[in-house]
């Protein structure tokens, strides 16, 4: 893994992840100078709304030594699976101690992409160790870097007015991804990513996958209100939503004003 102090977050944005893919590089490519656990050492944030990206660098600091970039990644996959390793009451303290070198064995596969076979080792012997359920929010959880780094972004601007409980933060990651799976799996079905549709149909499965999401949107806004008791958090948290729901709706936009094959 590179020193280079960089975020990188690319390829499908906050709304439409692909699940069950690798996180990094097509996805994430992090660099363990900058964890994205402290949005608040990112000096400078951008998104690019064509295409869809955000790219993060911290202030200009030294490559950091290996034991810094390990220790980093540590930290970073304890933050990512913390959910699911308070509550595996079931695993005993060598088997927890077990699937955590896993998880953290999988976040530096994940960095480097480059085998195949070990993540596939890897992914085997996290599964081996936990029930059905956990093992689904691992699925999840696995996926969840945009995300994290998003809400630990909207934390970070909030903190000085209206602090999130560790329990708010959790309420809110798990409802965004869940609603985030079934946004990517209306925006499969509608076809919008097919690159042989015709003008009109990509327009029309355009419109229908808009409509989708406004929906999903005010439904997340909706079911996270009941976590978020404070009038304040609430409003932060739906404008910076409302910010993220219309970069998603350009990239969108940018699918059907693509080019058609053939020229037509």
């Amino acid at each position: 893994m590179s020193g280079a102090a960089v975020i990188v977050v690319g390829a499908t944005v906050y709304w439409a992840p692909r699940p069950g893919e690798p996180v990094a590089p097509s996805e994430v490519s992090r660099v363990a100078a900058a964890s994205p656990s402290t949005p608040a050492r990112v000096q400078h944030a951008q998104r690019d709304p064509t295409q869809s990206q955000i790219t993060a660098t911290p202030a200009h600091t030294p490559a950091p030594s290996a034991d810094t970039e390990a220790s980093t990644i540590e930290q970073y996959a304890s933050e990512k699976y913390q959910y699911l390793l308070d509550d595996l009451r079931y695993l005993d303290a060598t088997q927890v101690e077990q699937l955590k070198r896993a998880l953290l064995a999988r976040e530096r596969l994940a960095g480097l992409s480059s085998d195949p076979a070990a993540m596939a080792a890897v992914e085997a012997g996290i599964r081996g160790l936990l029930r059905p359920d956990d093992y689904a929010t691992y699925e999840m959880l696995k996926e969840s870097d945009l995300e994290l780094f998003k809400l630990n972004e909207y934390a970070a601007g909030i903190t000085n007015v209206a602090p999130l409980s560790a329990a708010d933060r959790e309420s809110i990651l798990k409802t965004k991804l869940a609603y985030k799976d079934r946004f990517h799996q209306l925006l499969q079905d509608s076809g919008l990513q097919r690159t042989d549709l015709s003008a009109a149909e990509r327009e029309y499965a355009y419109s229908v996958t808009a409509r989708a999401l406004e929906g999903y949107r005010q439904s997340y806004l909706q079911e996270v209100r009941q976590y978020l008791t404070n009038e304040e958090q609430f409003a932060l948290l739906s404008n910076y939503e409302t910010t993220e729901f219309k970069a998603e709706l350009a990239r969108l936009r940018s699918m059907v004003d693509v080019p058609v094959q053939g020229g037509s």
